[in-house]
């Protein structure tokens, strides 16, 4: 945000946070630690297979901010899993970070473009901390209006929909739901209708609250 606020093309009062998948949650958390977000576009994300056993609170929360600005998250080797692949088409020979075969296909599909430079690789850090970063436990204290776009078939073990519509409930500000279909990866597919869906409704809710006028 501090970056984003001293470029000269960006208006500091219209800023928008937009995450898919797993960054979808973390939009959230982040929209409620910095205030000036006006808006936030979520598009199926892994909010986990449930909510946090904790409630909700302020101290909780900010307990989760202190660690996000200045905790130590860099994990340790049994909080590490990797160097592995992101996709696998064969779980049981390789086996990947992200499982279902769809994932496999959208990645190798667009991610292995020639010139995209993107490799089939990850390492994935879960570190210690002293609370969890979830969205649930975050989505209370969000102020900045907000767009979940959800899949209710979506394949990705984590991308529950019912957790993902348990987050939606805790937000307490101004707030849109809206279903998808295709999956967690259909609306990726471009050019195609799911994009082409996904694509207006986000526009259009962007439009919306960060007009000028």
């Amino acid at each position: 945000m501090n970056f984003a606020e001293k470029q000269k093309d960006i208006d500091p009062n219209r800023i928008a946070l937009w995450g898919d998948s797993y960054s979808g949650r973390e939009v959230i958390i982040l929209g409620a630690i910095d205030q000036r977000v006006k808006a936030i576009v979520v598009q199926v994300p892994v909010c986990g297979d449930k909510l946090p056993s904790i409630e909700p609170s302020r101290a909780n929360f900010e307990t989760i901010k202190e660690t996000f600005l200045h905790g130590d998250v860099r994990g340790s080797p049994e909080t590490t899993v990797g160097p592995m692949p992101v996709v696998s088409f064969d779980q049981d020979s390789v086996p990947s970070v992200i499982k279902p075969i769809q994932a496999f296909r959208w990645f190798i599909d667009y991610g292995g473009r020639p010139g995209s430079q993107w490799m089939n690789r990850v390492t994935r850090v879960t570190p210690a901390t002293p609370m969890p970063f979830h969205p649930g436990l975050c989505a209370p204290f969000v102020t900045a209006q907000v767009l979940m776009m959800v899949a209710p078939e979506d394949e990705i073990v984590n991308a529950n929909y019912a957790v993902a519509k348990q987050v939606y409930q805790l937000l307490a500000g101004s707030k849109q739901w809206y279903d998808i279909a295709g999956g967690h990866f259909g609306l990726l597919y471009y050019p195609g209708e799911i994009f082409d869906e996904a694509s207006r409704v986000q526009a259009e809710f962007l439009n919306k609250w960060l007009s000028i006028s």
